[in-house]
């Protein structure tokens, strides 16, 4: 799996400045313009990409955001969530660090990994164990069973969880089985949600399925 180093040279730039956009279609323009150098590209991109997908799930269902990506910016997923990552890694040093494209954000010596974002409802089920599975059209990386990752609410790294199975399958053949795990009583309970979240539910759309288990809590 790529991923991206920070590494702590000593002649560390200044923070540039960043103004959050004055609207979604304002940042697309902003993403692929701006930026003096690759570090500060990176960096102001990392940061209106936050900004959109804050303000996307203000209005929209949870995964646009990756919908988003995929319509209106030249890379990938995958790439937009290391940029994230980065600019995020900036604000807490408030340095600009060299951006290095093949490496992983390191924080105290533990490397960054892929993250899965929750809606806070989501969050306290899975506190109290009731959630154990998630399902979702995209979810932005490249999970492999027996990895941890960390998951997300409004700021980066929640908790750490560690992904014990996954499997595509059809929305038309979720059982009880995969309502209880999700969250929910019922098939029906859960339906309700996708659809509060989704627009719709149709039964021939295929989802990704990842079932997990928390392995440390990371805020109170």
């Amino acid at each position: 799996m790529t991923q991206i180093t920070l590494r702590e040279d000593k002649n560390l730039l200044n923070l540039p400045e960043w103004q959050p956009p004055e609207s979604v279609e304002k940042a697309k323009i902003r993403i692929v313009n701006f930026g003096v150098n690759l570090h500060q590209h990176t960096y102001l991109v990392g940061k209106d990409l936050i900004w959109v997908k804050k303000e996307l799930k203000k209005t929209i269902q949870a995964d646009a955001f990756y919908q988003w990506i995929e319509n209106n910016v030249w890379f990938s997923t995958a790439t937009a969530l290391r940029f994230m990552r980065f600019a995020h890694q900036c604000d807490e040093k408030k340095k600009l660090f060299p951006y290095h494209g093949s490496a992983s954000i390191a924080k105290n010596g533990e490397a960054f990994k892929w993250t899965l974002n929750f809606l806070s409802n989501h969050i306290d089920l899975i506190q109290k164990g009731l959630k154990t599975q998630t399902s979702r059209y995209y979810y932005g990386g490249q999970f492999k069973v027996g990895e941890e990752v960390f998951i997300d609410l409004k700021e980066p790294r929640v908790a750490k969880i560690k992904i014990t199975k996954l499997e595509e399958k059809t929305l038309g053949d979720f059982t009880d089985a995969d309502a209880k795990r999700e969250g929910y009583s019922s098939i029906e309970g859960f339906k309700r949600v996708w659809i509060k979240l989704h627009g719709e539910w149709k039964p021939g759309d295929k989802v990704k399925v990842i079932q997990f288990k928390v392995i440390q809590w990371l805020k109170d």
